[in-house]
């Protein structure tokens, strides 16, 4: 999947799902960390999580 393809599910698919107050929470895949991503999602009042990595 790339950016952009996250991008757009997001805009089309996820956020019109997502209530006032709604969590997203992704892991540290590369898609997940695109620009926009985070302003989709709080554009919609909804709070945005990224997974801390485990990998040490």
């Amino acid at each position: 999947m790339t950016g952009g393809v996250f991008l757009y599910f997001l805009r089309y698919v996820l956020c019109p799902l997502l209530s006032d107050g709604d969590s997203v929470v992704m892991d540290n895949a590369s898609v997940h960390k695109v620009a926009d991503v985070k302003k989709l999602i709080k554009g919609d009042r909804s709070k945005h999580h990224l997974l801390t990595s485990l990998s040490s």
